[in-house]
């Protein structure tokens, strides 16, 4: 019997550790959660989904309202130096600091463009938030972000001492600025 009772004793081990880290990955995942509604501002659970499917987390959030601004400058498919620069600056601006994970992630966006489907499910993210704030505030930020785009497409045409003087914005870019003007108006997620 004892070699039973021990076999038993093994088997409820396994089990109690098995719930013990069921429970430590829950509990992770609540802290974590948490945290990234913090960093978010809400506590809307479908733009909290949203924002973890989409990969953001408490440090990367500081990139959303980048994202309409990197769209825009790979709009003509590829990020040129000027417009780099331009979107290093906004994020240096927005408290990104170089080395944190936000620069990381932020330095991948530059690298490669994402899917499609990151930016507009990222708008619709960036569209719902706006829509929680007071009309004044919604407003206000809705043009910062199109001022930051528009900042970014003016970099790549030569309007900040680039090469390329004289060039005014491509038909693309004031298309993707109009589009990113409208995507803010909506209600989001």
């Amino acid at each position: 019997m004892s070699d039973r009772n021990a076999f038993d004793d093994m088997k409820r081990s396994r089990e109690e550790e098995y719930f013990r880290e069921r429970e430590r990955e829950i509990l992770d995942r609540m802290r974590r959660r948490a945290e990234l509604a913090a960093a978010a501002g809400t506590h809307d659970t479908e733009v909290l989904d949203m924002l973890a499917e989409l990969g953001y987390s408490q440090d990367t959030v500081r990139l959303l309202y980048l994202v309409p601004v990197i769209q825009t400058a790979w709009v003509d498919g590829e990020v040129g130096n000027s417009e780099r620069e331009a979107i290093l600056e906004l994020a240096r601006v927005q408290g990104i600091e170089p080395g944190s994970g936000a620069a990381a992630r932020l330095a991948e966006l530059l690298a490669s463009p994402p899917p499609n489907e990151f930016f507009e499910r990222t708008m619709a993210v960036i569209a719902a938030l706006l829509h929680a704030l007071p009309e004044e505030r919604r407003e206000a930020d809705a043009k910062d972000i199109v001022a930051y785009c528009t900042r970014v497409a003016e970099a790549s045409s030569g309007l900040f001492g680039a090469l390329r003087i004289g060039r005014t914005l491509s038909a693309e870019e004031r298309a993707q600025i109009a589009r990113v003007a409208e995507q803010l108006k909506s209600r989001g997620a």
